[in-house]
C-alpha cells in the first residue's frame, strides 16, 4: 500500500498520489529515537497534492483540530528501519534507489487512518472518500 502524507491529527491523513519518485531520495527523521529513513521525492502533479494537501489542513483548522504546521513537502515513505538498520546501510540503499523511477497511479481517495505505533504498529481505515 502507497501512501502519501497530506496532514497530520495526532494520526495520520493519509491518501494516495498521483505521482512518482524523483531525483534523489531524501532522508528525514522520525521520533522517537532518531534514526535515517529514506524518503523519495516525489514528482508529476505536484501542484494538485499540494492543493489537497492544503485541503486537508484547511478542514482540520475549520474542525479546530490539531495538525503539523511544518511547510508540506511531498515525498513517499519507502522505510522505517529503526535502530535496525544502519546509517551506511540506509546511505547504500539511498545511492540504489537514486536514479530510480517508480510507476505512477491515479488519486481515487483519501483515507483517514488512525496510526497504532510501537513495537509492532498497526493501522486502522477509519473512513474514506472517494476523490
Amino acid at each position: 500500500v502507497w501512501k502519501e502524507k497530506t496532514g497530520y491529527e495526532n494520526q495520520d491523513r493519509s491518501g494516495g498520489s498521483g505521482m512518482w519518485i524523483r531525483d534523489r531520495p531524501k532522508s528525514g527523521q522520525f521520533r522517537p529515537g532518531k534514526f535515517p529513513v529514506p524518503r523519495p521525492g516525489l514528482a508529476g502533479d505536484v501542484p494538485a497534492l499540494t492543493t489537497l494537501a492544503q485541503a486537508v489542513r484547511r478542514e482540520l483548522r475549520r474542525a479546530r483540530l490539531p495538525y503539523d504546521r511544518k511547510p508540506f513537502r511531498p515525498h513517499l515513505t519507502i522505510a522505517r528501519p529503526g535502530e535496525r538498520v544502519t546509517a551506511d546501510d540506509v546511505a547504500a540503499d539511498r545511492a540504489l534507489l537514486a536514479d530510480y523511477r517508480g510507476p505512477t497511479w491515479p488519486v481515487t481517495e483519501m483515507v483517514l487512518v488512525r496510526s497504532y505505533l510501537g513495537p509492532r504498529p498497526r493501522y486502522e481505515r477509519l473512513a474514506t472518500w472517494s476523490l
